[in-house]
């Protein structure tokens, strides 16, 4: 539809489908394509794939799919605006958000627009009042459009082991190099109240927000090696570096030196590397 939209389904030569199957619309899937599309221009260093991904994968889907009445993102849409006949359609699932908190932090980590931070706050702050169970962990799945729990189960079918873990590890690596980066620019920044006047025309505002989700950086990695499962990691050897290191780095588009890290060779601070790999090692021994 001449860039205005992301159709779910599609012929094999990319025309559009009729009827509802072609008029269909999943958030969740354009989004997580939105931050496929960043990886790839970040390690390709394409500038115009990357406003692509962020225009037309990750705001455009966001800006159609968000709930101004009750927040959260839709399941599916019809691009026409009629009932899309998924029976589920209004219901706010677990993996739509997971991919939209890693999609907008990409997004800010390589660009530092403020509107893209902005949006991942407001991502956040739905997705972790609603989702987690305070009492027993892990996260409900399936959600009314009012935000209540629909189904209390934990896996099924399609709810399996994957959005979460994957959300919070990619997040945590996003935000360890956002926290290197922006390290000097936000610690003389106070902590913003949840009453507070900052808005995005405030100088300093998303750098403010940064500060407070940083706050919560420790909690995610708590979350992260509380999980289950089982990984791989190269121990730091006679390599430039972890090869992690080389892959995130390309990941978040991080272009010039932060403290600790030196791009040519990505060693990593002692007390960087230590962190990490304590925390890989604390999944594999789990």
């Amino acid at each position: 539809r001449d860039g205005t939209a992301i159709l779910e389904n599609v012929s094999a030569t990319g025309a559009e489908l009729p009827g509802c199957l072609g008029r269909l619309q999943n958030p969740g899937h354009a989004l997580e394509a939105g931050w496929f599309l960043l990886q790839y221009a970040a390690e390709n260093d394409n500038k115009k794939i990357q406003r692509t991904a962020i225009e037309k994968f990750v705001e455009l889907p966001y800006e159609r799919g968000w709930d101004t009445d009750h927040g959260g993102l839709f399941y599916f849409l019809d691009v026409d605006g009629h009932c899309p006949t998924q029976l589920e359609w209004s219901m706010k699932l677990w993996w739509p958000h997971s991919e939209a908190l890693v999609a907008f932090l990409m997004a800010y980590s390589q660009t530092k627009k403020p509107e893209l931070l902005e949006k991942f706050f407001k991502v956040y702050e739905y997705t972790f009042s609603h989702f987690p169970d305070p009492q027993n962990g892990e996260w409900f799945g399936y959600l009314t459009q009012e935000g209540k729990v629909a189904l209390d189960f934990k896996g099924g079918p399609f709810k399996g082991f994957f959005h979460v873990p994957r959300c919070l590890y990619m997040s945590t690596i996003c935000m360890f190099f956002l926290k290197l980066y922006l390290n000097e620019k936000i610690t003389s920044l106070e902590e913003p109240s949840v009453n507070s006047d900052l808005n995005s025309s405030t100088p300093g505002y998303h750098l403010s927000g940064l500060k407070h989700w940083l706050g919560l950086y420790n909690e995610s990695q708590r979350l992260l090696l509380s999980s289950r499962s089982v990984c791989c990691m190269e121990r730091r050897g006679t390599h430039d570096g972890a090869s992690m290191f080389g892959m995130t780095r390309q990941l978040v588009g991080l272009s010039s030196p932060a403290a600790g890290v030196t791009l040519n060779r990505i060693d990593v601070s002692e007390d960087a590397v230590d962190l990490l790999v304590a925390g890989f090692e604390s999944i594999h021994q789990n």
